[in-house]
């Protein structure tokens, strides 16, 4: 199995549990979910710049608050 399936398939996992746990929505299919979190994760090296007025830090709290909370259970 390629490394990028088997990393899409442990990121699909991880989406798989907080649903069953009830910590994510239970509308949204894991699947997708998980190609959109690579997606918006891989694709910023095309466009952020280090030395740019975002920090990495800032950039990680922004991905994870839209992706944790954009999924979460209300």
């Amino acid at each position: 199995m390629p490394k990028r399936t088997l990393f899409q398939t442990k990121v699909q996992w991880i989406v798989d549990q907080g649903i069953s746990e009830g910590e994510f929505r239970s509308d949204l299919r894991a699947d997708m979910l998980s190609f959109a979190i690579l997606g918006v994760a891989n694709w910023s090296y095309f466009w952020y710049e280090p030395e740019g007025e975002v920090k990495e830090e800032e950039l990680t709290d922004i991905y994870m608050k839209m992706i944790l909370e954009g999924i979460e259970e209300a």
